[in-house]
């Protein structure tokens, strides 16, 4: 079923606009900014690079795809071949310096660097991988030093399975509302390849709490409802001897499992086939899948005690955003009802009375649970953990569970801005959250203001694609320790136009 669903992939040609370098500015994003040192016209390009000479092109936005070059020489002949670096960077901070400082957490084979040897620099080159940027550094590290080598084209053949055509377009006067909407769907498009990948520099593979954003917004904008079932199918074909979905998974060589088995995401998997049913109504892959996605419901209720409390080990990885001491019990209550609902939801159009029977009687008890040992009434605030900590993350998946009726939800809203030393999201995922949660207590107005303030914040600083990890404090945030192998394209960014066509711009 996953084959039959494989998306058919989309192609354009595009060349570059112009020759930058980079500035050091300490107010632009990273420190730097770049700075057009020449416009193209398209045909136009006739760049020479001598020996240890370098040059920066910008194709203007973020694309994905597969790169071409046509060198030549002059008349006279070559004594030895010609060394190439390329660096391609979705920011100017991946190509402005020397990578060879790099001391990240993920392997330097991230960043997208290449060195090669042209033998006959005369006619077509491309590089065999794809690459995910807006600058190309080229810089000739070798060959005959009277000889320069001239480059007189370079294309760029994007690809995704997002088809540009099917979304319909937006008319209003909110033009920061409209320039978000573009970007995320930039974001999105170049996140659809044969799966709704997390990042197409990094880390090229499906993972369940991307996904989740990936389809809702595709629902609402591209409507490639097949390419959500792929992956839904995908999912169901790597469980693990126990029947358990993995986070994330490999598609190439052939689809596999990684091994990462997050509870938070675990539950997440039936509300994304839940949700596809009420985007398409195919009862016929809902059926076929129903099975797993309890299976995935029964695997994290087993954190769950006799009194409905959620309780994790020490050992199981559990997400909810990038966040140093976040205490997430509560966050996670929250979401373990939130999954529950979402069962509850196609387990009624399936007509599983006793199914429903059960699940009602679990979520009953986790609600009453919650409110005993995490509200407090005084404040009204949701605490988490033995010390009261209080957060967004706690606020946001307990209003999405619907724990609270939605104007009890808006009051504990404001309370977070009069409470010292609340724990503020830090990345895009948890602040889709925040954002969603608004709406549904009927903050609208504050959930736009949110939506213009953390992503227009990012468009501020010259993203064509939103990021991984953006933080208004701190530009060079990573978890990785080193903010150039952050993703800066990135699936659980695109969400702006879900909320935007949903809630703002109809």
């Amino acid at each position: 079923m996953a084959e039959d669903s494989k998306p058919k992939l989309f192609h354009k040609e595009l060349e570059p606009k112009a020759i930058v370098r980079p500035v050091e500015i300490s107010t632009a994003f990273q420190g730097c900014k770049m700075e057009v040192v020449e416009i193209f016209r398209s045909g136009e390009l006739d760049i020479c690079l001598g020996l240890d000479d370098e040059v920066i092109v910008d194709f203007g936005h973020h694309l994905v795809g597969y790169v071409e070059f046509s060198f030549h020489v002059n008349d006279q002949p070559t004594d030895s071949p010609y060394g190439i670096q390329f660096v391609f960077g979705e920011v100017p901070s991946e190509v402005a310096g020397d990578l060879e400082d790099y001391q990240g957490s993920l392997s330097r084979t991230w960043m997208q660097e290449e060195r090669c040897t042209i033998d006959y620099p005369s006619g077509k080159f491309q590089l065999p991988r794809r690459y995910a940027f807006r600058y190309l550094k080229i810089r000739r590290i070798a060959g005959p030093k009277w000889h320069p080598l001239y480059v007189s084209a370079i294309r760029c053949r994007t690809v995704t399975s997002a088809d540009f055509s099917r979304v319909f377009p937006l008319r209003g006067d909110d033009s920061e509302l409209l320039n978000l909407d573009q970007v995320s769907l930039r974001t999105l498009g170049n996140c659809m390849q044969t799966v709704f990948e997390d990042g197409p520099k990094r880390d090229r593979r499906l993972w369940i709490g991307d996904l989740r954003l990936q389809a809702l917004s595709n629902y609402m904008t591209f409507g490639q409802n097949h390419l959500v079932k792929r992956c839904l199918y995908l999912f169901a074909a790597v469980v693990n001897d126990r029947g358990q979905v993995p986070s994330s998974l490999f598609e190439f060589p052939t689809p596999h499992a990684s091994n990462d088995y997050i509870v938070d995401y675990t539950a997440l998997y039936p509300v994304i086939l839940s949700e596809y049913f009420d985007a398409t109504g195919d009862k016929e892959t809902v059926r076929d899948l129903q099975e797993i996605a309890f299976y995935q419901l029964d695997v994290v209720l087993n954190h769950v005690d006799e009194e409905g409390l959620v309780h994790l080990p020490e050992n199981q990885w559990s997400f909810i955003d990038w966040c140093d001491g976040l205490h997430k019990q509560a966050a996670m209550q929250g979401l373990f009802i939130f999954a529950l609902n979402s069962c509850l939801r196609f387990a009624g159009k399936l007509r599983l009375s006793e199914r429903v029977n059960q699940l009602e009687l679990i979520r009953d008890k986790m609600i009453s649970a919650a409110v005993k040992h995490f509200y407090g009434k005084e404040k009204t605030l949701w605490l988490s953990g033995p010390e009261g900590q209080v957060s967004f993350a706690s606020w946001a998946w307990m209003t999405l569970a619907g724990v609270l009726p939605p104007e009890q939800s808006a009051l504990s809203y404001k309370a977070l801005w009069v409470e010292e030393g609340v724990v503020r999201p830090k990345g895009p995922y948890l602040y889709h959250y925040v954002v969603d949660a608004l709406f549904q207590c009927g903050l609208e107005n504050e959930a736009l203001l949110l939506l213009k303030e953390y992503w227009g914040g990012m468009l501020a600083k010259d993203a064509t694609t939103f990021w991984e990890v953006y933080s208004p404090e701190d530009d060079k945030l990573s978890p990785y320790k080193d903010y150039r192998v952050n993703s800066y394209c990135h699936a659980w960014s695109c969400t702006p136009s879900y909320f935007i066509r949903r809630d703002a711009v109809r």
